[in-house]
């Protein structure tokens, strides 16, 4: 719901990761690069390891949005979540 207190993303991340009736393939996060802007990367590649050239921290992270329908399901900036109904 809209308003409500956000869950945070690292959160989110881990229920479409772990959660059976989510495809983890089916989502990416759309994220803010410090040089190109807004950039996607699909949840399934994400590393969660620091030292890794590809890890984008939690703070960066904008939405989260469900690829075959194009769906926003998590938006910091909106407080949105519709991954925790």
């Amino acid at each position: 719901p809209v308003g409500e207190t956000l869950k945070p993303v690292q959160e989110q991340i881990n229920r479409i990761r772990w959660d059976k009736s989510l495809d983890v393939t089916d989502y990416a996060i759309v994220y803010e690069d410090r040089f190109d802007g807004l950039m996607e990367r699909d949840v399934d590649v994400l590393t969660g390891e620091s030292t890794d050239e590809s890890f984008i921290p939690q703070s960066r992270i904008k939405s989260i949005k469900r690829k075959s329908t194009g769906q926003v399901v998590w938006h910091r900036n909106e407080r949105l979540d519709l991954l925790s109904l």
